[in-house]
């Protein structure tokens, strides 16, 4: 199986609210010898009558992708083919599209499909690229490096109320593999490297990156470790950390999205911690600290769901969330790239999820909301989660 392609695409926070921009996540699977199969989940604003719509798929580095649209309830009112692209249009465009795809592998590595959807609104034509669709050629894949699971922990040790040193722990290394660690520091705190275990240093206004070029021979663990110091009237254990891991071996990478945080603290602070609610932990700017192993607690091992709210390209207050979405409750942030995506709690079926999107829908500004799910802190579809948990999708 193909790791999951997530890409969500969405304007700015000013344009948010106003040009409808629609939002793609796509997942491939590798089924046979001879065929992939693509699902797509396309959620379309619909803040004005959208009398048309059209999902186009223009393939490039695939000279013939013969594809079937498998049966569904986001069943289009017309398909055709024109050149080489894939159309699919709804007289009366649904807020949400659900399509499963059954394509032949292509003939080239390099393969893939761009998305494209188009809208006329209130007599106006709108047009957005949504993103790419990688599609490996199945042969080329199968003779590269592949990538194992990396064991990828952050551990914090408080230092006085204001600061503290931070363990990133890297395991299960491929020798000879290039690592990323781009780690978020909490806004107004300060970075000092202790140990860069061999890694270059590269610095920004709000994050501290750790990159090996190559794995060291003979190690299969990396544990660089920073000491974070925040303003003396701060608790660092509201502190909101975060980061993202990317590696590469071969033509095969892997991104994870790595945001717990296990606590060391003294006996007094353990004490201290327990009184509190876990479900009220939050980061001053939302973020949810994770678990301590003072409370017994140990990593989800079962997928996550959460309600996104929100994506935009800087940080945001709890009061700013609240303010542009309409939605009181805590948040969580995540970070990719240059996005920060704020969702709400998570909870742990997808039917309370569901139900937390429709209050979201009726009740918020919110109303592009949707359902996420993780495992561990990253990213998986919605699809995955459920196979995984054995649950059922509510349409």
């Amino acid at each position: 199986m193909i790791a999951p392609i997530l890409l969500p695409i969405i304007t700015l926070l000013g344009a948010l609210f106003t040009s409808g921009a629609p939002i793609a996540e796509w997942d491939v699977n590798y089924t046979s010898s001879g065929s992939h199969t693509l699902h797509i989940d396309l959620h379309v604003r619909t803040s004005g009558d959208v009398s048309v719509g059209r999902l186009t798929l223009q393939p490039h580095g695939w000279s013939n992708p013969d594809m079937r649209l498998n049966p569904s309830q986001s069943s289009p009112n017309k398909s055709w083919t024109q050149g080489p692209n894939w159309h699919w249009m709804w007289e009366q465009a649904p807020s949400y599209i659900h399509m499963d795809l059954e394509a032949m592998s292509p003939d080239s590595p390099q393969a893939q499909l761009d998305v494209v959807w188009e809208q006329v609104r209130q007599g106006k034509r709108e047009k957005w690229t949504l993103g790419s669709i990688q599609v490996p050629n199945p042969t080329a894949a199968s003779t590269q490096p592949t990538l194992g699971d990396l064991i990828l922990r952050r551990k914090a040790r408080v230092t006085d109320f204001s600061s503290a040193d931070i363990e990133l722990i890297m395991g299960n290394i491929q020798p000879g593999s290039f690592l990323k660690w781009s780690e978020h520091i909490p806004e107004t705190c300060t970075c000092e490297v202790l140990d860069a275990q061999g890694a270059t240093l590269r610095r920004t206004s709000t994050s501290q990156i750790f990159m090996w070029f190559e794995s060291p021979t003979g190690l299969t663990q990396l544990n660089p470790r920073y000491r974070v110091q925040c303003p003396h009237d701060f608790d660092i254990r509201n502190a909101a950390f975060d980061g993202v891991v990317d590696v590469s071996f071969g033509t095969t990478t892997k991104s994870s999205h790595i945001a717990e945080v296990e606590w060391d603290v003294s006996k007094t602070d353990q004490n201290e911690n327990m009184e509190l609610n876990p479900a009220l932990a939050v980061a001053g700017n939302g973020v949810s600290l994770g678990t301590s192993p003072a409370m017994g607690v140990t990593s989800n091992v079962t997928p996550r769901f959460a309600v996104q709210l929100l994506a935009v390209h800087r940080d945001l207050s709890p009061a700013e969330v609240a303010q542009a979405t309409g939605y009181a409750h805590s948040t969580h942030i995540e970070r990719n790239e240059d996005w920060r995506k704020y969702l709400t709690d998570d909870v742990t079926t997808y039917a309370a999820a569901h139900d937390l999107r429709d209050e979201v829908w009726s009740s918020t500004r919110a109303t592009d909301a949707f359902v996420t799910a993780s495992l561990d802190g990253e990213r998986i579809t919605v699809q995955e989660a459920l196979l995984m948990s054995n649950q059922t999708w509510i349409p």
